[in-house]
């Protein structure tokens, strides 16, 4: 089966990520209670003598630890819906049609919470999505991550562990992606292209004859 695989921060929205206009809408709004923010700071900090980076910023989710699941998936609904749907590329939403037209089966794969990413749904209509999921108790986030991050090299693992149950032909299947830590998973496809690219992206492009396109 050949597919279509999208990232969205950077590429179909260009210039910015969905989760971090919807955490500057909460901080502004004051949906994160205070101490959930002392909380993200402290295990950023911790995280950060100890040399993680990535599990100090985009792991750390303790921002939303005790927060009602139904609460915030409503409110993320209706910012989605208010500030994010109109900002998608057009070339991006006309390319993912386009690929669909000629009988490829669409994936979009995100680092962005799920709450967010299956708003997607009614704008691209993917067959399959892959987003970041959250561990709920109870009906509270635990502030903990359910599974594998779909950021670097975990997007590989990720597209490698379903190749099975989604019969993906990566030969014959094309991805499109913006930063440099997406080209372990670019580089199982025949037809990666570099959207909008990071430098480093786009020197990689370059070395492996890469295809880079510049969406509006």
């Amino acid at each position: 089966m050949r597919w279509a695989v999208f990232d969205v921060d950077g590429t179909l929205l260009p210039s910015t990520s969905m989760e971090k206009m919807f955490i500057r809408h909460a901080l502004k709004s004051g949906l994160f209670p205070t101490l959930n923010i002392v909380r993200y700071g402290l295990r950023a900090g911790r995280l950060l003598l100890a040399g993680k980076v990535f599990e100090a910023f985009k792991r750390n989710k303790r921002f939303l630890k005790g927060l009602e699941a139904g609460k915030i998936e409503a409110e993320a609904a209706a910012f989605f819906n208010r500030e994010i749907a109109d900002k998608f590329s057009s070339e991006g939403i006309a390319r993912v049609e386009k690929h669909r037209q000629e009988g490829c089966k669409i994936l979009i794969m995100t680092g962005s919470t799920y709450f967010l990413a299956n708003r997607l749904d009614r704008i691209y209509h993917p067959d399959h999505l892959i987003p970041l999921n959250l561990e709920i108790h109870q009906q509270r986030y635990t502030g903990e991550i359910d599974g594998l991050h779909p950021y670097g090299e975990f997007k590989k693992q990720l597209l490698l562990a379903q190749q099975d149950a989604l019969d993906i032909d990566f030969e014959n299947s094309y991805v499109y992606a913006n930063d440099d830590s997406d080209a372990a998973h670019m580089a199982l496809f025949g037809h990666p292209v570099g959207i909008n690219p990071s430098p480093k992206l786009e020197e990689i492009c370059e070395e492996r004859s890469w295809e880079v396109e510049r969406w509006p």
